[in-house]
């Protein structure tokens, strides 16, 4: 569980790398992760790691 200095950290970092994103790759993410959740529900995973990569995001 985070504490509220590390979930304070996480949002300002998710809240800088949002803003870097122009409004078609934010509208781009939020399309991927739509999808992924669709793909994870019918018990697909790898639209999750495609993410991860497309958006330099750590897992």
């Amino acid at each position: 569980m985070l504490n509220e200095k590390d979930k304070d950290n996480k949002e300002k970092i998710f809240d800088a790398w949002w803003s870097s994103l122009s409004k078609q790759g934010q509208e781009e993410f939020l399309v991927s992760i739509e999808e992924s959740i669709q793909d994870y529900q019918e018990g697909r995973t790898h639209r999750l790691e495609e993410i991860y990569n497309r958006y330099g995001i750590e897992n």
